[in-house]
């Protein structure tokens, strides 16, 4: 219960930030557009590459965006300024886990941006550039469950990052390393189908792919024996990698000192 209702506070913090919703909307229509200019000039006048078109391409990226929105938490950030601070102290005496505390602080914040961002962005892709909706009903449920298993993957690995600063003065490098690593191995800067095969294979085994190519997969081709290997594949990193979190917060803590008073 207590996850839930922080979750809710969260969510009702973000509402009072309306220009910030609509700058961030603003922001995501603006990156489409230039993501779109930036492949018409790579598509140079041909039809199709790798069985893309330029307007599937477009789509891919709406897509993308959307899904990328809802798994930006920063939680990495704030682990990391909490450890540095001493208030991530003040997460370990509430009688909840510290990391599912702050994934909870974040989940509601993520369920106001699907709804003040993503929805108002697909919206205008399927008016402007035509987005087909999913294969069917079982591929749209696919497709959300696709997106709850990012957002959990993304999360965990986020919070890998800023569990790094236990033993580092600050976790930003580790961060700004992770988020490269990530927005490429995931599909998010380009699509892995466009990535040499043997790097685009070793991608696909990685927990990266489920942050954005496996839900991207689900939305288009439903549910298909490769795409029930990812997803079996993702649930199984998304778990390893919780379970790497509360190692790692163990090993911190008991080396964790915090001064204040």
């Amino acid at each position: 219960m207590v996850f839930i209702e922080s979750a809710r506070l969260h969510a009702r913090r973000g509402l009072t930030l309306r220009w910030t919703i609509l700058f961030a909307l603003a922001a995501d229509l603006i990156t489409l557009a230039l993501y779109r200019l930036v492949w018409a000039a790579i598509y140079a006048g041909r039809p199709t590459l790798q069985d893309m078109t330029l307007a599937d391409m477009s789509c891919y990226y709406a897509l993308s965006l959307c899904v990328t929105a809802l798994c930006s938490t920063r939680i990495d950030r704030d682990i990391s300024r909490g450890l540095l601070d001493g208030s991530f102290t003040s997460l370990l005496l509430r009688p909840a886990h510290p990391l599912l505390l702050l994934a909870s602080q974040k989940a509601g914040p993520a369920l106001l941006r699907m709804l003040t961002n993503c929805l108002p962005l697909l919206l205008v892709c399927a008016l402007a550039l035509r987005l087909p909706p999913p294969s069917s009903p079982a591929a749209a449920a696919l497709f959300a469950a696709g997106v709850t298993l990012a957002f959990w993957t993304k999360m965990s690995v986020d919070a890998l990052a800023g569990l790094c600063a236990f033993y580092t003065r600050g976790a930003e490098g580790v961060t700004h390393a992770k988020d490269f690593v990530v927005a490429f191995l995931s599909g998010a800067l380009v699509p892995l189908s466009f990535l040499p095969p043997g790097l685009a294979e070793a991608a696909r085994l990685l927990p990266f792919a489920a942050v954005v190519d496996l839900p991207l997969q689900l939305y288009r081709r439903g549910l298909t024996p490769e795409t029930a290997r990812a997803l079996a594949l993702g649930a199984l990193w998304c778990a390893l990698l919780a379970a790497a979190n509360q190692a790692l917060l163990r090993a911190g803590l008991r080396r964790h000192a915090a001064f204040g008073g």
